[in-house]
């Protein structure tokens, strides 16, 4: 029976990426991999989303693993589209009908699983496969092939950036100014400081440019800027200091860093922004420059009240940089023949000097 329904929904499949999509979705079903066939039905369905076959298995399979959450909206699906007087083609049997709707009632009234992790489970290569695709048929100008498989490789792997981008180019050409902004805003916030940031930014509508937040970075002294995980660069590529005066990003929480080389700083700051906002992120640091003979190792610890000291070793540098604020130093000369201890309170842009024991 399993053999008989697999081999007629292989037929349903009406081109090459919905035959791969259905192909490793029933290896991995078969292999017990339920994870990965969900993802990968999923994917299918964007192509064929009236595959009763493959809704009733969703359905099922979401249910069995206790996903009553993900398994609500494909019951309802079966229930409206293949029973009773809303089926017009591929209907259910009565019985069949009678048990999916039972089922539908009960989970609908225990589903309660908000914080509950979804059945999914990213396939990175079929979707850089169907990406490259989607690519090609972008170049050839076939924007709904192209934008249908661009939203399976997207379902399949949400961490490849570059469909956003994309999707976002294919609504433009498609004349659906208001879905392409909502792309172009994605692809900004996971790729804020990219090297293509700037050119999407250009691309937005003047409604979505208006609702962006803006910041400007500073500091103490000249920092390059880190946001996420990447370097934040002009136009041709080179990274930027600070000053940075109103970056354009969308609403969202973001990771940004400042690294202060000359100063041997590295500093993360999380910030939340809203539509419109306009903010200033301001890194107030000085620095010690150390000078001993015997030299020293150098330990720093942050003075908070009611807070046991915690130390941490400054490194050998000539320059060394701290945020402001008060700190108890441990000097260890290297030989062990000295030691000390002293408070010290840094100050925006000053250099403390240290070159007696």
């Amino acid at each position: 029976m399993t053999t008989l329904l697999i081999a007629l929904l292989f037929l349903s499949a009406p081109d090459p990426t919905a035959t791969l999509l259905l192909e490793e979705g029933n290896k991995s079903y078969n292999d017990g991999d339920m994870a990965r066939a969900a993802t990968l039905y999923e994917a299918y369905l964007q192509l064929n989303p009236k595959d009763r076959g493959i809704v009733v298995r969703m359905a099922e399979l979401y249910q069995s693993s206790g996903r009553n959450d993900q398994a609500v909206p494909f019951f309802r699906r079966v229930t409206g589209e293949f029973c009773g007087s809303g089926c017009k083609a591929d209907c259910l049997k009565e019985a069949e009908c009678k048990r999916h709707t039972e089922v539908l009632t009960r989970i609908s009234r225990d589903s309660a699983a908000d914080d509950q992790v979804p059945l999914a489970s990213k396939v990175p290569e079929i979707a850089a496969k169907i990406f490259n695709q989607a690519v090609e048929l972008k170049k050839n100008r076939k924007f709904e092939a192209s934008r249908d498989l661009l939203t399976v490789a997207l379902k399949l792997d949400p961490d490849l950036v570059g469909v956003y981008r994309h999707l976002g180019e294919v609504y433009e050409q498609l004349k659906d100014q208001k879905q392409a902004d909502e792309f172009y805003l994605w692809y900004l916030r996971v790729r804020p400081a990219g090297p293509l940031a700037a050119q999407v930014r250009g691309k937005l509508s003047k409604a979505a440019t208006e609702t962006l937040a803006r910041i400007t970075l500073t500091s103490s002294w000249g920092c390059y800027i880190v946001i996420g995980s990447e370097s934040l660069t002009d136009a041709k590529g080179r990274p930027l200091k600070t000053p940075v005066k109103e970056l354009s990003l969308p609403a969202g929480r973001y990771g940004i860093g400042y690294v202060c080389q000359d100063q041997h700083l590295a500093r993360r700051f999380w910030v939340d922004l809203t539509a419109k906002e306009n903010r200033t992120l301001d890194f107030a640091f000085g620095a010690i420059a150390v000078d001993l003979n015997p030299w020293a190792r150098i330990l720093a610890a942050a003075n908070v009240p009611d807070t046991k000291p915690s130390f941490m070793d400054l490194g050998l540098f000539d320059v060394i940089g701290l945020p402001t604020g008060s700190y108890t130093l441990k000097l260890n000369a290297f030989d062990k023949s000295k030691t000390k201890t002293m408070t010290i309170e840094i100050k925006p842009k000053e250099i403390l000097k240290i070159t007696q024991w």
